[in-house]
């Protein structure tokens, strides 16, 4: 019963805020008109004639008016007055209230349909050159309500229209215009508060007899030529956008279809013969640094010297152990280095001679724990800064001399087809935004300048054999831009193909996995899946389990695998020497690379070149 009533309540709330919303908005605009009359000196004074239909407790409204708005004031009009063209001598005028360029104007009655005067007047607004006087303007620029019934008309100072008086709008709405009484007339049935409707008025610069000239140069044959060209795009946008729609649909099928054969019939998505014990035997017969470099799509990174501790150990070159600690009560691994007449691969040396530096009578050994707890003859920040400088610079040193053996060369190679493909999308897109571009009514230095910048942003994109990152920049920005377009259908479905050939260009992969890799890659993906599921099977012996575990380790899925080997009966490890196994929650903890990398502190003396200076 408390719930209902509380919904019920809540419900009574709302309804509330609502009605009290509706009340709050219950001002509409019947019908405005607008005289605008420029004087000698280009000031522009307007009177504007609003009628008001009021509802509610509203007893005001708000104008939002620019910053070069002087002299605004509000009167009452006369009854039934028909247009804007009053005095306001003799008028009631009505309380104004101004915080920056907004006025709250306060009604005096409580009329349901009111009619209000304003005037004000407009300055540095018109621009004086030898032979043209130029105004750009709009007054419905900071419109908070929609207008109905908008009539407009413009005086110049000489109160004539001559041959030489040009009228432009720039918005795809272009009214009928009229002459009459000396002054310029066009009207709208309806305005939102959305729109704005800029014009653009020229007109002799002679009737600016008391302003001297502003910019002295001819400006009527150049301005009738672009704004001819800009009116017949106004006029003419929708059918030039629209004009499009069929081939960006023929466009945006021939990309789904190329795009999901490209996806579903790559070569990374062949699937061989193989069960999941085959493909789990492929996983555990594998090298576990190389099982890691798969893992993270061909790369190394850091935290990779833990798999390596591993490789090492599964090749029979060092052992691990769990010893005390040197910093703390508990424990850490030791990894020893075995005594051995195999040469070694350079890498495998290189590690040795960077890493391996304390010795004792097992031989040359490395700490676990040396990786994050700092070396006590470190005092200093800046020490401890050149400890991780050198060990970034030998990790560097490291993974060039991994790259360079031939099991980690040519791991995958580029996939032609997905290359032309996005060529093509590049191509199509670029070519799709100009052509919409130019088509729009942005000024001809702005339509240059965009596709300037879009093609040579294409053209890097190829210049990288259109990598995913600078793809999905590209198509970023070009759905950004278009959104600055005219809205038309062509323009959404644009926007669509944009959409489509972003969401397919990053799910085809670049790169082509070559055989052996690619199953490997599958072996890797099915037991993370499997450890995920707690369903992994595990070995028989402790030393299968324990060689499952590394790999759990370098996959990052060790806290899953935890659950399972904490069924393993301690009987079962008595009988040997299992170190991984002994507390597995804590090899967890102590192989977690989040830990051990934050700050490397490899006890270790290297010059700048990262060439070793101290012998063990």
């Amino acid at each position: 019963m408390r719930k209902i009533l509380s919904i019920l309540f809540l419900l009574l709330i709302v309804i509330t805020l609502v009605s009290c919303s509706d009340q709050n908005k219950s001002v509409t605009i019947d019908s405005v008109d607008i005289l605008a009359q420029i004087d000698t000196v280009g000031t522009i004074h307007v009177k504007e004639l609003y009628n008001y239909t009021i509802s509610g407790s509203n007893q005001g409204t708000t104008r939002l008016m620019k910053s070069n708005i002087e002299n605004f004031q509000a009167y009452k009009a006369p009854h039934l007055a028909e247009n804007a063209d009053l005095e306001t001598e003799g008028l009631e005028p009505l309380k104004v209230e101004k915080e920056n360029n907004r006025y709250q104007v306060t009604f005096p009655t409580e009329d349901e349909n009111k009619q209000v005067f304003y005037s004000y007047q407009i300055s540095d607004v018109v621009t004086k050159y030898n032979d043209m006087a130029d105004l750009s303007y709009s007054f419905f620029e900071l419109n908070q309500l929609e207008l109905h019934d908008v009539a407009i008309n413009l005086q110049t100072p000489s109160k004539q229209i001559s041959k030489d008086t040009f009228l432009f709008f720039h918005s795809r709405q272009q009214p009928e215009i009229q002459t009459a009484d000396g002054s310029i007339q066009y009207q709208y049935n309806s305005i939102s508060d959305s729109e704005s409707y800029p014009f653009r008025l020229i007109f002799p610069a002679a009737e600016l007899a008391d302003r001297p000239v502003d910019q002295a140069k001819d400006i009527k044959d150049s301005v009738l030529v672009s704004e001819g060209s800009l009116q017949w795009r106004y006029q003419n946008i929708d059918e030039n956008f629209n004009d499009s729609i069929g081939l960006i649909a023929v466009l945006m099928i021939l990309v789904l279809l190329i795009g999901s054969a490209l996806f579903f019939f790559h070569p990374n998505r062949k699937r061989l013969p193989f069960d999941n014990k085959a493909l789990l035997s492929l996983l555990e017969r594998s090298n576990p640094l190389f099982v890691r470099y798969l893992n993270n799509e061909a790369k190394l990174s850091e935290e990779d010297i833990i798999a390596v501790f591993f490789s090492l150990n599964q090749r029979n070159l060092i052992s691990i152990s769990e010893v005390p600690s040197e910093v703390n009560a508990g424990t850490t691994f030791r990894f020893t280095w075995k005594r051995s007449q195999v040469k070694l691969r350079e890498s495998d040396q290189y590690i040795k001679e960077w890493l391996f530096t304390r010795k004792d009578e097992l031989g040359p050994y490395f700490l676990l724990e040396s990786m994050a707890a700092p070396d006590q003859k470190i005092q200093s920040r800046t020490e401890k800064n050149n400890y991780s400088k050198v060990f970034k610079q030998c990790f560097e040193r490291w993974r060039e001399l991994i790259e360079e053996q031939p099991s980690f060369q040519n791991v995958k190679n580029t996939y032609i087809p997905y290359h032309l493909f996005s060529f093509s999308l590049v191509l199509l897109t670029i070519s799709l935004l100009s052509y919409f571009v130019f088509s729009d009514v942005w000024s001809r230095e702005t339509q240059y300048v965009v596709t300037i910048i879009f093609t040579i942003f294409g053209s890097v994109v190829v210049y990288f054999k259109c990598h995913k990152i600078l793809m999905i920049l590209l198509f970023v920005e070009s759905f950004i831009l278009s959104l600055f377009l005219s809205m038309t259908a062509a323009t959404g479905i644009f926007l669509i193909f944009i959409v489509l050939a972003g969401t397919v260009t990053v799910l085809i992969p670049s790169s082509r996995w070559k055989h052996g890799s690619n199953e490997l890659r599958r072996a890797i993906k099915l037991a993370k899946k499997l450890i995920k599921k707690n369903q992994y099977p595990l070995g028989v012996t402790p030393k299968v389990i324990e060689r499952q575990m590394q790999y759990a380790i370098i996959l990052r899925q060790e806290n899953k695998f935890v659950q399972q080997c904490n069924a393993i009966p301690a009987t079962l490890l008595a009988s040997g020497n299992y170190p991984l196994l002994n507390n597995p929650k804590f090899t967890v903890a102590a192989f977690d690379p989040s830990i051990l990398l934050t700050a490397p502190q490899i006890e270790i003396d290297r010059d700048e070149k990262g060439e070793s200076v101290r012998e063990a």
